[in-house]
């Protein structure tokens, strides 16, 4: 996660008091608390999480809508990539299946771009 993202959530955990209450916190996690702590999440770790709040939750969807999306494996930008000849030739890709109703997110997988959807589906 860049240093950009983290800061935004911090500054949005600083003005959500209702967020605060509600996950009990006393006070905001400095960034570099918050980037050390998404370092040790895994993959395992995100997939119990996201079970156990819709094993809680219970969701009942009559549609599902379904996407992907890709992010770079760099924080460079096109432009600065294209001026040093630097040829992006893969990107992580995400693919999200998504509640109608209740929009949460029932199934995320992700793997390697670019290429056709299908394989997420």
């Amino acid at each position: 996660m860049s240093e950009e993202a983290i800061g935004v959530m911090e500054e949005w955990l600083l003005a959500s008091v209702a967020i605060c209450n509600e996950l009990a916190l006393q006070e905001i996690s400095d960034h570099s608390t918050l980037n050390r702590a998404y370092k040790r999440f895994r993959v395992k770790l995100l997939d119990d999480l996201q079970r156990t709040l819709l094993d809680e939750l219970g969701p009942s969807e009559e549609g599902i809508g379904f996407d992907t999306t890709g992010y770079l494996p760099t924080q460079a930008s096109m432009h600065y990539m294209a001026r040093c000849n630097r040829k992006l030739d893969h990107f992580y890709k995400g693919g999200y299946a998504v509640g109608n109703h209740s929009q949460l997110i029932l199934a995320a997988v992700s793997g390697l771009g670019p290429g056709s959807d299908m394989g997420f589906l």
